[in-house]
């Protein structure tokens, strides 16, 4: 497949969510090209694919499918799209959507939600429209976990939360400064941290420091999201801590429910809840006691669930490229057998005015446009074929 990727990225998250993209599009069967009108592609994008943000560099028929990251993303090719006729997946972070949802899907194949929570409520959007997908974690290549110093172990906590009132550091930070003995960094986005944290402890800040290279630098790793997935995959023993509290240190029994709630902290946890500080230590103190066979043997088993993850992930999102573009070809080449229908999402619902209908999405119940009786009927003739 010929594809176009047009992206808009605002921060670290996003980049890291274009490159596990980028990860799965990769294969021998299909061409890329991304395209940015800011270049913000420079740092993300692998040398063998092809970057351009001029839209005189895009010529209309050259694509099967054109892929959209995030409503800049979208409304920079939607001129392309609709001119060309060009069928257009969506993709947005599921934490990102309540400002990157589009106001209007008549135009989209698809849209493909990224790393979504567990109790994400895809009740309230188009179940023929939206598809939840988890992104696959990089793997790298494996090493050997062995930690130098057990006394003085290197402790990296990096927790993603943007809303400083939620975050979980203002209840870490006392235990953090309790441990003289270690050798501890913090990297954050916020500055009310820096008054609060005794000398042992390192603030480094997010923009300014490789959060992949502080992985491979440090031996236990405390954090939530992609910091805990990039630990997973260099063998780094993984405690999760985010905004829904404490989930622990990451092993075999509880990694799927850690992965498939994007690693954000406990199981059905909640905003601003309590992390167990006595637990926290205990976890911290058995992984320096762990034998290093031992720990080895948990690191590499949780690898080999990311993995089957990613398999599962990957065979998933070439299937939905492979359904829509074939399914456009299709409806390309057998127009004249093509009949007016109505789409499972909706439903006519009379209004009170006599002789009235509305055309409203049966979830949301949102009306999105009025009928009269008569084009009421016309519509269900079709319907009947």
């Amino acid at each position: 497949m010929n594809i176009l990727l047009s992206i808009n990225t605002k921060n670290t998250t996003q980049d890291n969510t274009i490159k596990a993209v980028l990860e799965m599009i990769n294969s021998p069967q299909n061409k890329l090209v991304v395209f940015s009108r800011k270049n913000k592609y420079s740092n993300i994008l692998p040398e063998k694919y092809q970057g351009i943000h001029g839209l005189s560099q895009l010529p209309d028929n050259r694509y099967d499918l054109i892929l959209a990251y995030n409503k800049a993303g979208l409304q920079q090719i939607k001129d392309v799209a609709v001119r060309s006729g060009i069928p257009v997946i969506y993709m947005v972070n599921a934490s990102d959507i309540d400002q990157e949802y589009p106001k209007e899907t008549n135009d989209l194949s698809k849209i493909i939600l990224l790393n979504p929570p567990n109790n994400f409520p895809e009740v309230l959007f188009h179940k023929n429209m939206l598809v939840p997908l988890q992104l696959p974690i990089d793997l790298g290549e494996a090493t050997e976990y062995k930690m130098q110093n057990r006394e003085k172990p290197k402790l990296l906590v990096c927790i993603e939360n943007e809303n400083l009132k939620y975050s979980p550091l203002y209840q870490l930070i006392p235990l953090l400064n309790s441990l003289t003995g270690f050798e501890t960094h913090i990297i954050n986005n916020g500055e009310p941290f820096k008054n609060m944290v005794n000398n042992n402890i390192g603030l480094w800040k997010t923009n300014k420091y490789s959060i992949k290279k502080a992985v491979r630098d440090h031996e236990v790793v405390i954090g939530s999201g992609d910091v805990i997935r990039m630990s997973i995959a260099r063998s780094r023993p993984s405690i999760v801590i985010g905004e829904r509290g404490f989930g622990g240190l990451v092993t075999p029994e509880n990694f799927s429910r850690q992965y498939r709630t994007g690693f954000q902290g406990r199981i059905g946890g909640y905003l601003e809840e309590q992390v167990p500080l006595r637990l926290l230590r205990e976890h911290i103190k058995n992984i320096q006691e762990m034998d290093t066979v031992e720990m080895n043997s948990l690191l590499e088993e949780n690898r080999k669930l990311v993995n089957e993850e990613y398999i599962i992930a990957k065979k998933k999102f070439t299937g939905l490229l492979k359904k829509i573009v074939q399914g456009h070809l299709a409806i390309q080449q057998n127009q004249e057998r093509l009949q007016l229908w109505l789409n499972r999402v909706f439903e006519f619902t009379p209004l009170k005015e006599e002789g009235q209908f509305a055309l409203v999405d049966k979830t949301s119940k949102k009306v999105y446009c009025g009928f009269e009786k008569e084009e009421t009927e016309i519509i269900k003739l079709f319907l009947k074929g």
